[in-house]
């Protein structure tokens, strides 16, 4: 008998980096071959951050969990924009309500501003308190729902405002 206990993991369904690496490819591929002209603004985004993320050689599982769940925030804020974008208040409603979803669209918000809105100024938040703020909800959320979407987030939260800086100018 051993003195400490290990936990066996879970198997899980996880998607491979090499399948992963496909979709990101074929992503690529449906903005290059249609020139840009792609009326599914997700699609767009996709394929653009994949293209981005390939060539700065960011090929990891993390980078394209991360690409495929910002393109996913940059289609939502197309369609609708955020409830509000005072990211304090997500986080005392999370609290309040014990809601980890409250937490992850405070996490999106800081990093919307990040990422689109930089230069903005709020409530006397710099961009700096954003990031602090966006990379500690994002990993709360982590920890309240065990989605690994919320630690990759925050462990690639400045690599990934950058990246989507650059996919919004392409675009």
């Amino acid at each position: 008998m051993s003195i400490i206990q290990f936990k066996q993991r879970k198997k899980t369904n996880e998607t491979s980096l090499n399948d992963l690496l496909k979709i990101a490819v074929d992503l690529k591929r449906n903005v290059e071959t249609n020139n840009g002209a792609i009326s599914n603004f997700k699609a767009l985004v996709s394929g653009t951050f994949m293209d981005i993320l390939i060539k700065n050689r960011m090929i990891e599982k993390e980078s394209i969990i991360c690409g495929m769940y910002i393109s996913e925030i940059l289609n939502s804020i197309y369609k609708t924009e955020p409830e509000h974008w005072i990211a304090s208040d997500y986080m005392f409603e999370a609290l309040e309500n014990d809601d980890p979803l409250a937490t992850q669209r405070g996490a999106n918000v800081c990093f919307l501003i990040c990422s689109l809105f930089p230069s903005r100024k709020g409530r006397c938040m710099r961009i700096k308190d954003y990031e602090i703020f966006g990379v500690s909800m994002y990993l709360q959320f982590y920890h309240q729902t065990g989605k690994e979407i919320g630690f990759y987030m925050s462990k690639q939260f400045n690599e990934m405002t950058e990246v989507t800086k650059e996919c919004i100018e392409k675009i």
